[in-house]
């Protein structure tokens, strides 16, 4: 199983996460693309939010060797070129590093503050289909361009073109949709939602069965998760971090015990945070995000957590 790290703070500690990233061995470093954040993404809307891309930009600039990227873009925020180029620059610009994560979005709050049009989810799914088409036709050095009911590319060179298709992520909670857009255009699936198992094995099988319907390999389907990571040595400190835990969850400590052993939560001593990791690995995730925001930025704590991931890997 691979890591990568999932951070959404200022610039500066954003910086700190990717390079404390890359010098533990993590595959990635991907970053939100909110208009507004809040912890655990429910109100009050009260954490600093950036540009994604922009960001981004400084991490391709800092780092040498990894990966970056959105975890996601919804495709309501940019128009398909915005985000070609966009993704072209930062690919550049991080030397054949970046990877661009679409989703459709699902923050209707965000949309409402900035005044920025939410169709239906439908709707958002027949443009997130043709914003994902758009790209391929801008990433063809062919140049064939791309006529949809929404978004039209002319058949023209488009100066440049990356040395390779900028790779893609599609993520999501959708049960149908997303799977099939995922195996048939995305390098990396990333599960959103659901903790059931059942659910997410029906997800990936789903996704697997559309890549190999697309003509692609199955198996170079990245397939990818977000967690909280918490791990401690001793169980004393386990349980104060669970009476923490349920304090801000407003629950008892032995509903949020259930809770972390029922959903197969990295939360718990670090054989334990290794059981659950390896759960997931046999269920078919390749890759962990590991999640650093909604909580206060400890770049010890963060350290000492990316170098056990490290070790396991």
């Amino acid at each position: 199983m691979e890591f990568g790290a999932y951070p959404a703070y200022s610039y500066e500690t954003v910086i700190e996460a990717a390079v404390l990233a890359e010098e533990a061995g993590f595959a990635s470093v991907m970053v939100p693309d909110h208009y507004l954040m809040a912890r655990d993404m429910q109100p009050p809307w009260d954490q600093p939010t950036y540009d994604a891309l922009v960001q981004l930009g400084g991490v391709a600039r800092e780092t040498s060797t990894i990966e970056i990227g959105t975890l996601l873009s919804p495709i309501t925020f940019r128009h398909p070129a915005v985000m070609a180029k966009a993704a072209v620059t930062l690919d550049e610009m991080s030397g054949g590093r970046f990877k661009l994560g679409l989703g459709v979005g699902f923050m209707d709050k965000e949309h409402e503050v900035f005044g920025i049009p939410f169709p239906s989810v439908g709707e958002r799914f027949d443009l997130l289909e043709e914003v994902l088409q758009y790209l391929v036709a801008f990433f063809d050095p062919a140049r064939p361009g791309y006529e949809g009911n929404t978004y039209r590319l002319t058949d023209f060179p488009h100066i440049p073109i990356p040395e390779r298709p900028v790779p893609i992520l599609i993520g999501g909670g959708g049960s149908h949709k997303v799977p099939r857009l995922a195996g048939t255009f995305a390098s990396e699936f990333n599960l959103i939602g659901s903790h059931e198992p059942d659910d997410r094995r029906i997800r990936i099988q789903r996704a697997k069965e559309a890549a190999e319907q697309a003509g692609r390999d199955p198996d170079d389907l990245m397939v990818s998760m977000q967690m909280r990571v918490t791990g401690v040595d001793t169980q004393a400190e386990l349980d104060d971090a669970i009476d923490q835990r349920a304090a801000e969850m407003g629950m008892e400590p032995d509903e949020a015990r259930h809770l972390i052993r029922d959903l197969h939560l990295a939360f718990g001593t670090w054989d334990q945070v290794f059981e659950a990791l390896h759960y997931w690995e046999e269920l078919g995730i390749d890759r962990i995000h590991v999640l650093l925001w909604g909580k206060d930025w400890n770049k010890d704590e963060v350290r000492a957590t990316f170098q056990k991931l490290s070790r396991h890997s």
